[in-house]
């Protein structure tokens, strides 16, 4: 499954928002970055609104996006790419399921890491 997403050129980076997801932005220093972070956060994003039981919206196409007049004022002067949801990352070791990492925080830009997907540190034995 794919998502539309805009990418505006700023003095931080490259910004990557999604119009089927408010509110799901990135920032990374290039363009290639940025839509890797994107797919971070899109992945962190959806994640999230699975675990509060919230619907997530069927991806819309380039051509709906373009036709959206509530959109015209946040697509001007952006590029469109086709972001990958990838949900499933796959096990790590132990069987650990990765969590994907939200993009870098700039300016309040990207989400942060969830604090229960921070690895907890343990003390050595005999501590």
């Amino acid at each position: 499954m794919r998502y539309v997403s805009f990418i505006h050129r700023s003095k931080a980076g490259y910004g990557v928002s999604f119009p089927d997801f408010p509110g799901c932005v990135s920032v990374g220093d290039t363009v290639d970055d940025a839509i890797h972070l994107g797919s971070e956060v899109l992945a962190f994003h959806v994640e999230g609104l699975a675990e509060d039981g919230e619907a997530i919206p069927e991806p819309r196409t380039i051509d709906a996006i373009k036709a959206d007049p509530g959109l015209a004022d946040w697509r001007r002067e952006a590029d469109l790419a086709l972001i990958p949801l990838l949900l499933d990352r796959g096990a790590g070791r132990n069987g650990a399921t990765r969590r994907p990492r939200a993009g870098r925080p700039r300016s309040g830009a990207a989400y942060p890491a969830r604090p229960e997907s921070r690895p907890q540190r343990q003390s050595p034995p005999g501590s």
